[in-house]
Formats: C-alpha cells, structure tokens, sequence
C-alpha cells in the first residue's frame, strides 16, 4: 500500500460560501414568503440540505482524514466523539427549546406532540421523536461524525470500493421505508456525507481526484442538469406531461421521496454537484472579491452555530405559522431579511469565542541593583 502523505490543507472558502449559501436557502425555506417558491428545490429536485450534508461529508474528510493521517486512529476517534458531544448538546438545546415554545404558547394543550413533557424530552433525547423541522438532521450528524473515523480509516486502506458498496446497500436498505421513515431518514443520506468523504479525502490523501475532470461529462451535466430544471417548473415552461408523469414529478418534489433520498434525486444532484465543480477556478476568483461572497463564506465557516440559530427562527415560524401566513407580503419579505441579518449574530459570537487568548505577558521583575563591596586587602 502506498504511504499517505499530509498535504498543506488550507480553507477552501468556495466549500465555506456555498455552506453559507444553504444556510440562508434553508432559513428562507421555512418562513412564510413569496420567494419560497423559487427558493425550494429551485435547480431541480434537490434542496440546500443535500448540498449541505454532502459539503460536511467533504470538510469531514478533511478535517478528520487529516487528523488520522498525522496522529493516528484513537486521536480521530476522540476527536470525532468531541465533536458529536457538541453537536448532541446543540439538538438538546433546540429540541428543549422547542417543547418550551410548544408549551409556552398552548399550541398543543399542555402537551409536546401528544406526549407529556418529560417523555418528549427522552424521546427527543434518543433520537426517536422528530418534530417539524428538527427532524434527524443533528442527530444523523453525531451518526455520520461518530462513524467518519471508520470509514476514513478503510478509505486509508485503499477501500473506496467497498465503502461505496456498503454506503450505497444502506441506502437501498432506507428505501423500503423504515422506521426513520419521515425525517431525514440516516439510511438513505448517509449516501450523500459518506460521498463528500470519498471525494474529500483524496485531497489531505495525496492520492488522485475521485472524480475525473472531463469536459465531455460537463456537458452531460449541464444537458442533465436543464432537463431537470424544466422539469421542475414545467408549468412556468408550459411542458405537456402525461397524468402518470406528472405524478411521479410531485412525489419527487415531495418530503417523501426527499425523506429517503430518491434515487432520481440523487442523479440529480450528482449532475448539479459535477456542474459546480466543473466551473472555472476564474470565476471564484473574481466572485471571492464580492462583499456577498465573503459574507456566505463567514457564515459557512460557523455552520453549526449559524445552523442552530436559523433553527430557533424556523422554530418561532412553525410556533406562529398562522399568524405568519396572514402578513402582507411586504412584511413577510422584511422578515424575511430580519431573519438573514440575525444569522450573523451566531456566526459573529463564535467567532470571538474561539480567539485564543492573548497570554498576558508578564513583566520582568527589574533586576536589583548591585552595590560595591569593599573587599578586604583592597583599595586599603
């Protein structure tokens, strides 16, 4: 087997901006507003949390891949396992944050989805009740980080097939729709996170690209990637489609078919992701100096505090959907850009938390002064 070696890993800000990217996407898809329906599942049958899942299972590959390289398994695992405390602790705080607001606001009669308060929390503690817009997101992450060393380590091993054998067997196994079934079931996108660390690891691996760069699959994606577009506002484009079609185009368009992760979902994605990949390094260079590029690019770089805090405003919006509902559409588009400015707050306080401390430097004590003494014989 060939020696892995480190390389020099800098902070791809283009993985940062679009994680940023999503982000704001996801906020906005769950509010109340007259953009939703251009912002939800806009380039096709795919939604920013694919994108996002996926971009993680990429930085994951870093960020442990190179972990493992440099200090070994058991250091991964127990870097691994830190960070699925953090993100543990983070979905307790949204989940109990939620079954306050439930509770607070009598939505459902001194009761947290049917179930006393002390049962919902321990369900929600072991990852079985999933409310709206909670679901398994932050849990299927303490699943996938918790497993990333593992797969990393066979990915080490020269492996790639048989991770992608195994990963995609779960998968398959996740579209007989079990008992995940309803949430985003960690069978079926396990698939998309355990693919970004096939494509990622290569990168701090030293070893070749996993995706082949090709100018005649470019153009497959982009042709790919138009149909599925018109196919998915096939009625702004006036596109004739049978009733058995048209059905099937819904239900890819619907949480059932997202909950799962469709395969026809995922051949969409794929096309898109190889697309964006695909785009000329000068782009990103001329698009990096861009205000908005850089603001994307700081919120992606605290995915997860920015993520938990646009989960406490899809929380409120779900808590008052009605109320909602019934604003004017100018005051839903303000908001609406409320709602974005807020996710900076996270972004902006976990930032200055994770400044290391400047030691204070201590002065040196000054030095005493030294006096003639006189020496017996001498100077007499």
């Amino acid at each position: 087997m060939a020696t892995d070696r480190v390389t020099p890993l800098l902070r791809d800000e283009r993985i940062d901006a679009i994680r940023g990217l999503c982000l704001v996407i996801m906020t906005w898809d769950h509010l109340p507003n007259p953009f939703r329906e251009f912002t939800y599942q806009t380039f096709g049958f795919v939604s920013a949390a694919e994108t996002f899942v996926f971009l993680s299972g990429i930085v994951s590959a870093w960020v442990y891949g190179r972990a493992l390289i440099a200090h070994g398994m058991d250091a991964t695992i127990g870097r691994a396992l830190r960070r699925v405390r953090l993100i543990y602790l983070t979905h307790m705080a949204l989940f109990t944050f939620f079954g306050l607001g439930l509770l607070a606001t009598s939505v459902h009669s001194g009761t947290v989805f049917g179930l006393t308060p002390l049962r919902a929390w321990v369900e929600g503690a072991l990852f079985l009740l999933r409310p709206p817009w909670l679901e398994n997101f932050l849990p299927n992450y303490c699943l996938f980080i918790a497993a990333a060393p593992i797969v990393l380590k066979q990915l080490q091993r020269g492996r790639r097939g048989a991770v992608l054998a195994v990963s995609v067997a779960l998968w398959a196994l996740g579209q007989t729709h079990g008992r995940f079934y309803g949430g985003f079931d960690p069978l079926g996108w396990q698939l998309l996170f355990v693919g970004g660390m096939v494509v990622g690891f290569p990168k701090v691996s030293g070893r070749p690209s996993a995706v082949p760069r090709s100018r005649g699959w470019s153009c497959v994606a982009l042709a790919a990637s138009v149909a599925f577009f018109i196919l998915r506002h096939r009625t702004v484009f006036h596109l004739p489609v049978g009733p058995g079609l048209a059905t099937y185009l819904s239900f890819l368009y619907s949480l059932d078919a997202k909950s799962v992760e469709h395969y026809v979902r995922l051949i969409n994605f794929a096309v898109l992701a190889y697309l964006v990949w695909s785009v000329p390094r000068t782009f990103e260079a001329f698009a990096r100096e861009t205000s908005l590029y850089r603001a994307l690019a700081f919120l992606g770089r605290h995915s997860l505090q920015v993520f938990a805090g646009a989960t406490c405003i899809s929380i409120c919006a779900y808590i008052y959907w009605q109320r909602f509902g019934h604003y004017s559409d100018r005051t839903q588009i303000a908001v609406l850009v409320l709602a974005t400015a807020t996710l900076f707050i996270p972004a902006w306080i976990h930032q200055a938390m994770s400044k290391p401390r400047t030691p204070s430097v201590k002065k040196p004590e000054r030095p005493l002064a030294v006096t003639s003494l006189a020496v017996p014989g001498q100077n007499s």
